[in-house]
This record gives structure tokens, sequence and C-alpha cells, in this order.
């Protein structure tokens, strides 16, 4: 790719059997939410654009394996994360990242989604707590 787009198209929710999605290179700072609909992506390549967020889409992606999301802006990772299930391989170098702390972002893809999980069940935990 390298093609310089700014968006992807809501059209894309439409490719259910698609497994791999690469722009990289591009100008994206967001994804649509009809991404959600892709449960055969495993694979997803995005580095090098504009994300200064975490697209939360990328979250609930039950197939996705892989995931290069390096060289982007992102400061924070989403609990949410944790939930696709068979993410193995998760590449966020060169983002500034604050949390995870870099501590746990250089241990790995294992250690950054251990500490994601974590995080979300103290997430669930103070929730019904406070109820």
């Amino acid at each position: 790719t390298g093609r310089k787009f700014y968006t992807v198209p809501d059209g894309v929710g439409n490719l259910l059997h698609l497994w791999f999605f690469a722009m990289e290179h591009n100008l994206l700072r967001t994804l649509p939410s009809t991404m959600s609909q892709l449960h055969n992506l495993s694979e997803v390549q995005l580095w090098n654009n504009k994300f200064d967020t975490f697209p939360q889409v990328l979250c609930e992606l039950p197939a996705m394996e892989k995931l290069d999301i390096k060289n982007n802006n992102i400061t924070r990772l989403p609990t949410a994360l944790h939930r696709p299930d068979k993410l193995k391989e998760l590449n966020v170098t060169g983002n500034p990242l604050t949390y995870p702390p870099q501590d746990v972002c250089e241990q790995g893809t294992a250690a950054m989604l251990f500490f994601l999980r974590q995080e979300a069940a103290k997430d669930v935990a103070k929730y019904f707590f406070f109820i």
C-alpha cells in the first residue's frame, strides 16, 4: 500500500471472508466500526499511519492473530485488547506508549496481554464493588 489514504470505507465490513488487512504507510487516524464484522480477519498491518488513539474496533476481531501497528502516535493500549483470544503477535514499537508501562512492553506480546487482562479484571472488580 502506501498510497496515502486518509480513511477506510465502511464497506470493508462487507468483506466477510477477509483474513488479511494491510494499510501500512498511509494517513489513517481511525478505522470504521464496520470492521467488527470481519470475524475471519487474522492479520492486520497498520504500521506507519497517524493513529493517536488505538482503534477500539481491533479489540472486536476474534480471529486476529497478528497485529502490527508500529510507528504511529499511540500512547495507550486499551484493556479490551486482551479479548482477541488468538492474538499472538503484537508489534507496537515506535509508539510513545505510556500504558502499559514501557518495562511491560519490552517483555513482548504475552506480557502486554497479561497486563491488559489483569487491568481489565481490576476494572470489572471496581464496577461490582461500587454497585
